[in-house]
């Protein structure tokens, strides 16, 4: 049996109010939690991003060190 929380309101006697205040309540914490887990994958992404960009700039900085040692044989 699938009550909205209007139907369950009604049977329970609780008023519209109330109930409307439920039915709004019941998709709000899945929002929070989207909003959440999208924010983590950002904040991921982002610092993925900084470590990648540090690496290639560590990389780049040897590549001119060993081209600068080869060059001096």
């Amino acid at each position: 049996m699938n009550l909205s929380l209007s139907a369950l309101a009604a049977l329970l006697m609780v008023s519209p109010a109330l109930a409307g205040d439920l039915e709004e309540m019941r998709f709000r914490h899945l929002w929070i939690s989207y909003g959440i887990i999208w924010l983590l994958v950002s904040a991921f992404t982002y610092a993925t991003w900084r470590r990648a960009k540090a690496n290639a700039e560590e990389l780049a900085h040897l590549k001119a060190k060993m081209a600068e040692l080869e060059a001096s044989k």
